[in-house]
This record gives structure tokens, sequence and C-alpha cells, in this order.
């Protein structure tokens, strides 16, 4: 059984993974988190009463998850074709549960092609709730020998966690230095936002701190416009599809109401809208951790900051007010799904050193 170095971060609108491929190059994948009971006979009924000849063919980003008793449609398919999609955004207890185990078997399950494997898993946790004992419970939750069904494939994963890390460390291991100056990650997710402080790579750990709010809550503010201007409930979907489009400046998507189509200009007027206001919280939360005393400025004393997690996307300019040598990388989005690969790269190798001497 072949076993792969794996990274995993359970984020709360994308579930991510990352393994190396046999020319040594990082492959990811990126599910929403989201599931529903269901199953593909279901997706082929209801095809058939609206009229659609043929079978359900599964797209290459659907997934059906099946172990014991369960069927699951997980990510696209939840969104899709459920009207009641389960997310687990902001339960403390999401790390180390039923669901986040779903998620590593489908990401793993597909950028692994064989029938048995096994992995060597790092992922990690927010500073919030970053100790001994979580870490523990993730471990519980997920390690173990796992029998289950892929779109109708029989798998099987052995599973082994390697470490498990605070959330924005990696991006200390991707981006900085092992010079002793000061640097800094902030990892803006889903629901929480994360500053790592280090000195080097040794953590500054009155400024490595965790405050919830991420870009979900700008999708909820989104939700509260449009449901103040026209009664209209959005979506998990037409929410994310907003948000998108205003983040990547492409065309918004069709969105009925009444009879009639939101105009493009009001839902851009709305995305900035909610955008900006939890922007301006979350730099209050980075302003007052990264002041550099009570009368210093902030971020002065740091030699570099580094914003990573699909909050990037939407919030480097509120950042940029306060920290203008703030940086993004290309795909801030899974930064730490391949820290983690790297450090359970890492600690495979150095299992291999002590079991060779």
């Amino acid at each position: 059984m072949e076993r792969h170095d794996f990274g995993f971060d359970f984020g709360n609108s994308i579930a991510k993974g990352v393994l190396f491929n046999g020319q040594g190059q990082p492959q990811y994948c990126g599910v929403p988190s989201v599931t529903a009971e269901g199953t593909l006979a279901a997706l082929n009924d209801i095809r058939q009463a609206s009229g659609t000849q043929g079978d359900y063919r599964l797209r290459d980003d659907d997934y059906i998850l099946a172990r014991s008793d369960a069927e699951l449609y997980v990510g696209r398919l939840a969104l899709a074709y459920s009207s009641d999609p389960q997310e687990t955004r902001g339960d403390i207890n999401r790390y180390w549960s039923e669901s986040a185990l779903n998620f590593l078997l489908t990401l793993s399950g597909s950028l692994i092609f064989d029938r048995e494997f096994a992995l060597n898993v790092t992922t990690g946790l927010p500073a919030q709730t970053y100790d001994a004992v979580n870490r523990r419970r993730v471990r519980d939750a997920l390690e173990g020998d796992h029998g289950f069904w892929l779109n109708g494939v029989p798998r099987r994963a052995s599973i082994t966690v390697s470490k498990v890390v605070q959330e924005g460390a990696g991006g200390i291991v991707l981006y900085g230095t092992q010079e002793p100056v000061k640097q800094a990650v902030i990892d803006i997710g889903g629901r929480t936002t994360d500053i790592f402080t280090a000195r080097g790579q040794e953590p500054v750990k009155d400024q490595c701190k965790g405050y919830p709010k991420g870009v979900e809550d700008a999708t909820d503010l989104l939700n509260d416009l449009a449901q103040s201007t026209y009664g209209r409930v959005l979506t998990i979907s037409e929410r994310r599809a907003i948000l998108q489009a205003y983040a990547t400046r492409q065309p918004y998507p069709d969105i009925p109401v009444s009879g009639r189509s939101l105009a493009a200009s009001e839902m851009a007027a709305w995305a900035d809208q909610a955008v900006r206001k939890t922007g301006a919280l979350i730099r209050t939360f980075v302003s007052k951790t990264l002041r550099s005393s009570e009368k210093g400025g902030v971020a002065t004393d740091l030699k570099s900051v580094w914003l990573i997690g699909g909050g990037a996307h939407y919030f480097l300019r509120d950042i940029g007010e306060i920290i203008p040598f703030a940086q993004v990388r290309d795909h801030p989005e899974y930064a730490n799904a391949l820290s983690y690969v790297y450090f359970a790269r890492h600690f495979s190798e150095r299992a291999q050193v002590r079991m060779g001497a």
C-alpha cells in the first residue's frame, strides 16, 4: 500500500487538500465545505422528472461519498441538488468531527487513484482552538483504517496524523525567512482571521491571535441586504457566486427576484458594502494585534506581512490601509494546505531517518 504525504485544510468555505505527484509537484483539490444526503439514483430521478434523456453523468468536481449506510453529496452536488445543504461553519467542534473525516476521504480519494492507500496527514487548527486537548481530538477523529465508496468505487484509506499545527504557521515556513527578524502571516478564512507572528521561525505568542470574522461574514451581510431590500433569501451558492464575481471582476450570476434579474450594479454595490464592513472589523483586529507599542504604528517592527487564505482576495485593500507593505502570493487560499503537505513530508523523512538509524 503506497503512502502519501497529505496537507488537509478544512476551511469553513472550501475544504482543501494537497499532495505531491510522482514528479514531486504539488497537486491541489478544493471542495465547498457543504454536504447533503443524496444518491446517484436520486440524480437520475431528477433528470427523468425534467424530461432529460439518459442517466446523470458525474462531473470531475462531483462527489458522492458512501460510508456505512449513509450516502452524501459532497461540495457542488450538495449546493446544486439539495434545498438544505449542511455546513459546519462556526462550529467549534468541526475540526474533529465526522464531517472533517468525510472531507479528508473525499479530497484524498479524488487525488489518489489507488483503491487502497495510506496517508501521512498534517492539518491545522485556528488560534482560538489550538491546544493539546483539541490536537488530540483531531488525531482521534481522523486516524484509522477507513473503508468508503467514492462515486461508486470502493476505496480504503489508512490515515496517520503526523502533526496538527496552528493555522498561519505554515505561511511563515512557505514565505518567511530563517533570519531572526519579526514577520507575520494574516490568515483570513471563511469564519476566522488568524495572525501568526514569529521572530525567525519562533512564535511571538502575544501576537498570535484569532478573531471570529472572515469571508462568510461578508456573505451573511450580502444576504441581509437582499432580504431587507426584496425579501429574497440568497442561497449559499448565490452568495458565494456574487462575492466571487466581485473579487475576480467576472460577470455576475443571474439571480432571479420577483420576475426579473438582479442588476449587476446592485450586486456589485451590495458586495462592496458587505466586504468593506467586514474588512473594517478585521482591520481593527489586525491593528490592535500588530501595533508595535501603545504609541507606535501598526506592524512597524515587522520585516514582512503575508496575507493568506481565501480572504486575501477580498481584504488586502483594508489591511493595506494600515500595513502598506502587506503582500499576497498567487493562490493564497491554498497556502495552508500547501504548507501542511511540506510539514507532512518533513515529518515523514524524519521518521525514515530514525528507522534507518
